[in-house]
């Protein structure tokens, strides 16, 4: 019997790699575990980081491990879920219950105002951070945020 269309997923970066050939691109889809990034033994130039820092219990360590395995000028393009647009540019960091977000996920802890994001990025030894824009999702009072944050040798 033939694979069907419903309740089919195709292989993680199939998408990318198609892109990256017809565009002669050097560059490689990876995906793995966040935390398992030191593994690799690499620096990058850019890492974009899906959906991740609201889901984690440490979200200061994930972005110092991030930094730590950044080329010099490399970048991270971060999308994570934010708070309400009434308190969005504060430094407030939301705590959420399993299940507040959606029905049944137990692992988006955190919402994140614009400050707050700056400020965790700060901490983790960032420079440069950028907020560039802040969608609604699915209708929930929860925005994602999408920050940029430039990777910098401090003084």
């Amino acid at each position: 019997m033939g694979t069907g269309a419903l309740g089919s997923a195709p292989e993680g970066g199939k998408g990318f790699r198609t892109i990256a050939r017809l565009l002669d691109s050097r560059v490689e889809y990876r995906r793995l575990e966040a935390s398992r990034l030191d593994e690799l033994g690499e620096t990058f130039d850019f890492v974009f980081c899906l959906g991740i820092l609201h889901r984690v219990t440490d979200p200061v360590g994930l972005l110092r491990l991030l930094r730590a395995r950044l080329a010099d000028g490399g970048r991270v393009l971060l999308e994570t879920y934010g708070v309400n647009h009434e308190d969005g540019s504060s430094p407030h960091i939301r705590v959420h219950r399993p299940g507040d977000v959606y029905s049944g996920d137990e692992f988006v802890y955190w919402g994140f105002g614009a400050e707050a994001l700056r400020r965790l990025a700060e901490m983790a030894d960032f420079t440069g951070f950028q907020l560039h824009a802040t969608p609604i999702i699915d209708g929930t009072p929860t925005h994602c945020r999408i920050a940029h944050t430039r990777h910098g040798r401090r003084s």
